[in-house]
């Protein structure tokens, strides 16, 4: 083991190193930013699969100010939020179709 990272950015500075061949990456958006800094990096699940996650918003049973918290969550399910999040980070996203992500029927959720 070359290293620790505790972060997207750190893992990214230990690539930028030149010393790592291989990175257990923060999802396959760490690959997709690496890729647009030039370097030529696959985002890989082993055949017998990989662990996913899924971010959620959700709110508690008389929260205050839940007008607020509804046009949050409201904001976030506008297709072009969607779009923005999966060219940003490479996730595919609820509100509109991803092209060329392949990867979920791989995935243990």
């Amino acid at each position: 083991m070359l290293s620790y990272f505790a972060g997207f950015e750190e893992g990214n500075n230990v690539w930028d190193s030149g010393n790592a061949v291989l990175m257990f990456s923060m999802g396959e958006f760490q690959a997709v930013d690496l890729r647009k800094r030039g370097y030529n990096v696959e985002y890989i699940i082993p055949k017998e699969g990989g662990i996913g996650w899924l971010d959620t918003w959700a709110m508690s049973k008389g929260a205050k100010d839940s007008d607020c918290a509804h046009a949050w969550v409201d904001f976030f399910l506008q297709p072009w939020v969607g779009e923005l999040m999966t060219e940003k980070y490479g996730y595919g996203n609820t509100t509109s179709k991803t092209e060329g992500l392949d990867y979920a029927d791989r995935l243990t959720w």
